[in-house]
């Protein structure tokens, strides 16, 4: 039996996407631990204000999901094998660079670099391409 391009990249993005937003929300429910790596041992003073940068960093990282699932879902850019690709591997990098994040307990800023290669990137191409469809009536078939 013989599998498609297309039987192989939709379960493969559905269940990278799924596993990075797990990662996330491991992330959120132990930021406390990559906060308080930022802060000096005596100094508490920028806790809220680093608190609230990677809240604010995880935030956006669920509405870059939102964005991406809505695409997914609506079938808008199922099919897209081009996009499909880079999700997959922009989502399995940001797996793997948030394994090492919480393993390490690395630094909340590092956080902002793995949001923007892995989550914003892939939400503005989708973005773009639900622009494309849906405004432009570019047709993805």
């Amino acid at each position: 039996m013989t599998h498609t391009t297309a039987d192989v990249l939709l379960p493969a993005r559905f269940l990278t996407t799924i596993a990075h937003f797990i990662t996330t929300l491991m992330v959120f429910f132990t930021k406390d631990v990559y906060v308080r790596a930022a802060l000096p041992i005596a100094d508490s003073s920028q806790y809220a204000s680093y608190d609230n940068s990677l809240t604010a960093a995880l935030a956006l990282s669920w509405v870059c999901f939102a964005i991406e699932l809505s695409g997914l879902l609506s079938g808008i850019t199922m099919f897209n094998r081009a996009a499909g690709t880079l999700y997959i591997w922009a989502h399995t990098a940001g797996i793997i660079a948030l394994i090492f994040f919480v393993l390490e307990g690395w630094h909340y800023m590092i956080y902002w670099y793995i949001f923007t290669f892995c989550s914003a990137l892939p939400a503005l191409i989708e973005t773009g391409l639900l622009l494309l469809v849906t405004l432009f009536q570019v047709n993805q078939y």
